[in-house]
């Protein structure tokens, strides 16, 4: 049995800052919550919590109140963003806050916001209970957020429209909804808010699946980006698994013969496709 680590896979550039900002900050104080999963992958994050990271469920919406515990505590902001009342809650709460907002998802806040006060109706497309829509949305007054075409029938437009996406949302199924919108609506401007690095990963992880015998895609089970790719993946090798670690792995996927492909989502570091690799070597020995 071969077994190939993906050379472009690992952490994305805003995960890995993330996670350094808050390796960084653990092993200065000890303690750090995030508010919410700091990123969608379960191992990274037992790994941080034992560092002394504590995740806290974010409520929505957040509240001065609620959050009164936190006053003159560190409390990191994920990856994925936050509404800007949440950060006011936050500054009202007295939390000392450090911002880990992906810089792409920062852009989309921004350029939403924007477009919110020239007038524009905003339309989010993207996973209307994700985190990042979300918090995208709190940018905008009243944001219309689109999932599937079915969200679209009845949908409600006004004359100046502005779509947006999730930045780690489907691109072909953006540009797909996003056409319907153009057809109905006189003036809809269309964002291309989809992450480049996403969209580059995408395109070379097709290539690695399709060059192996079994490709497997390591991440979380609640990582919108991980679904995206195992979807890609799948579509060009039908022996593409997704696993979170090697305790999901079944060896009836695997014959001695075989070139296996190991990559990732992500937000999975390459310590875990290493430790899968690795395993792989074990069985492969025995």
């Amino acid at each position: 049995m071969k077994i190939v680590i993906d050379a472009h896979a690992g952490f994305c550039p805003g995960v890995l800052r993330a996670v350094q900002k808050a390796e960084k900050m653990l092993a200065h104080s000890g303690e750090l919550i995030s508010l919410g999963a700091l990123i969608h992958n379960p191992v990274e994050l037992q790994r941080l919590q034992q560092m002394g990271l504590i995740t806290r469920p974010q409520e929505e919406p957040l509240d001065a109140e609620r959050l009164s515990d936190l006053k003159d505590r560190r409390v990191l902001v994920r990856t994925h963003g936050l509404a800007a009342a949440g950060h006011e809650a936050l500054r009202q709460a007295g939390a000392q806050v450090e911002d880990a907002t992906c810089s792409t998802v920062r852009r989309v806040q921004t350029l939403i916001a924007e477009k919110d006060r020239q007038g524009e109706q905003i339309v989010i497309i993207g996973k209307k209970n994700h985190a990042e829509v979300i918090g995208l949305a709190g940018y905008s007054r009243k944001p219309l957020l689109i999932e599937r075409e079915a969200d679209l029938e009845g949908a409600v437009f006004s004359d100046r429209v502005a779509v947006f996406s999730q930045t780690t949302f489907d691109r072909d199924r953006f540009f797909s909804l996003a056409k319907i919108i153009q057809d109905r609506v006189r003036h809809a401007t269309v964002h291309d808010t989809t992450c480049r690095h996403i969209t580059k990963r995408l395109r070379r992880l097709v290539d690695f699946a399709a060059s192996v015998d079994v490709l497997l895609l390591i991440g979380g089970s609640h990582s919108s980006n991980s679904r995206v790719l195992f979807e890609a993946c799948r579509a060009v090798n039908e022996r593409s698994f997704k696993i979170e670690g090697v305790d999901e792995l079944d060896r009836s996927w695997l014959r001695p013969a075989d070139t296996v492909g190991i990559s990732g989502g992500a937000s999975t570091p390459r310590w875990q496709l290493e430790k899968v690799r690795d395993y792989l070597l074990e069985l492969s020995a025995q």
